[in-house]
């Protein structure tokens, strides 16, 4: 069943009623995907999804939002508070859970392993999802459906940005240009968004780079003999 729960409004006084439910996120989905299908559910811009959900001395009412703010890596404008109660899942503690698990980095370089121009997997994007393994600059195929990434709006060619940006995006999983990324279906049932599991994806070497729990990332990446196996994963 669709669960309908209140969100506070700008001014913390007023409430309306959204639409979610906790089971609709997959393992290492990204929360740029997590952000879109609520916008989509809910039909809200990316500056009303902003206003609703940062710290309250983030909170514009108009005007843009600051580019260090839009940031989907640390999520770090987002007031846990708010993002628990509305999706019953504290999001920036799942997003860093999922980053660790990917990188074993200290979150000040975090950043450099992932990309901040948004890729994506056509088919995973059709059905709304968005994997964080998707971002990791090393990665050009998807694990999940082995198809090449894609960086850039096969229409117009522009650059999405991982970001919460309505300059690229303004409505949810569209380009500015147009383009609906999701499935060219205007009745899409809100009760069917794909998940995506670990145990769906198909890539053995991610698989195999998945499964090391004694050996870090860290490790992999600064011990040199470490290092050439992890680059093997991905050659």
């Amino acid at each position: 069943m669709v669960n309908h729960k209140k969100i506070f409004t700008k001014n913390d006084e007023k409430q309306k009623v959204f639409t979610w439910q906790s089971n609709w996120i997959s393992q290492l989905e990204s929360p740029w995907s997590i952000f879109e299908k609520f916008r989509y559910l809910n039909s809200i811009t990316n500056r009303e999804f902003f206003n609703n959900f940062c710290l309250k001395e983030l909170k514009r009412p108009a005007g843009f939002i600051a580019n260090k703010h839009k940031d989907l890596i640390t999520l770090s404008a987002f007031d846990k508070t708010k993002l628990l109660s509305a999706f019953n899942i504290d999001l920036i503690k799942f997003n860093n859970e999922n980053l660790e698990r990917l990188l074993d980095v200290q979150n000040k370089y975090i950043g450099s392993y992932l990309d901040q121009k948004l890729h994506y997997c056509p088919i995973c994007i059709k059905n709304g999802f968005h994997s964080l393994l998707h971002q990791y600059k090393e990665l050009e195929y998807c694990p999940y459906h082995d198809v090449r990434l894609q960086n850039a709006c096969e229409n117009c060619e522009r650059h999405l940005p991982y970001q919460i940006d309505e300059k690229y995006n303004r409505e949810p999983f569209k380009c500015i240009c147009g383009l609906n990324l999701l499935i060219d279906n205007n009745n899409l049932v809100i009760t069917e968004w794909k998940t995506l599991q670990l145990n769906e994806i198909r890539n053995q070497k991610i698989i195999t780079w998945l499964n090391y729990e004694n050996i870090s990332l860290r490790q992999f990446l600064f011990n040199h003999s470490i290092k050439t196996e992890f680059e093997k994963l991905f050659n």
